[in-house]
């Protein structure tokens, strides 16, 4: 249990010169055994250590798991997952996922605006905190299989979310020019509001732009 709140808070320790490396040691000493294995985490686990936030949770499963063992593999392998998962977590979590939910909560909040606050937060919470603890569970099981595991999850799950979204965005967009007027609105809306989707930059803006543009149709309207 103690382990699992200092996973919570891991994003809190960042710092331009560790990264996540505080936090990472003292979720890591938390989940150590016994004295030997605290001594070698507290030893190692105190440099720069930098990844996604909700791919720390298998990241640290899989090095407490071959710290017990007193694996020398996990020095090596350590810095190499948290590169590649690191990119894979940015990737779902903020490429497709929080935009996904963003466009269904602008979707659903066009039918009740009271929807659409915890349409976003509850798939990006539930799904985020079940990738964090669910993988340290089994980084801690299994050690490197949990992260091929869900590497492969996430690429197998990638194609089929961006259909979903894809299909969630051609239904807004004709939300919207039902609101605004001309029905040859839709496809510049809808690439638009994909183009938007697509880039990590602008991403965080889908809901706002989405609720902004109905607003105005209605009060053209």
């Amino acid at each position: 249990m103690t382990g699992a709140i200092a996973l919570l808070l891991i994003q809190a320790s960042w710092s331009y010169q560790g990264g996540q490396g505080l936090g990472f040691a003292v979720a890591a000493l938390a989940l150590a055994r016994d004295r030997e294995t605290r001594a070698r985490v507290f030893a190692k686990y105190r440099g720069l250590f930098n990844t996604n936030p909700f791919m720390a949770g298998p990241l640290l499963g899989i090095a407490v798991h071959y710290e017990r063992q007193d694996n020398p593999d996990i020095d090596r392998m350590l810095g190499a997952l948290q590169s590649s998962m690191g990119a894979s977590g940015d990737g779902f979590f903020w490429r497709q996922l929080r935009p996904g939910v963003s466009v269904l909560a602008v979707l659903l909040g066009t039918y009740r605006l009271q929807f659409a606050p915890v349409v976003f937060l509850l798939p990006f919470v539930l799904v985020s905190q079940a990738v964090r603890f669910v993988g340290l569970q089994r980084g801690l099981a299994t050690g490197k299989t949990a992260a091929i595991d869900l590497s492969r999850w996430l690429a197998m799950n990638a194609s089929r979310f961006d259909t979903v979204v894809a299909v969630m965005v051609g239904m807004l967009a004709t939300r919207a020019v039902v609101a605004v007027g001309p029905a040859f609105l839709v496809v510049p809306i809808a690439v638009l509001s994909w183009s938007l989707l697509r880039s990590q930059r602008f991403a965080s803006y889908q809901l706002l732009g989405g609720l902004l543009l109905l607003l105005a149709g209605k009060l053209l309207l």
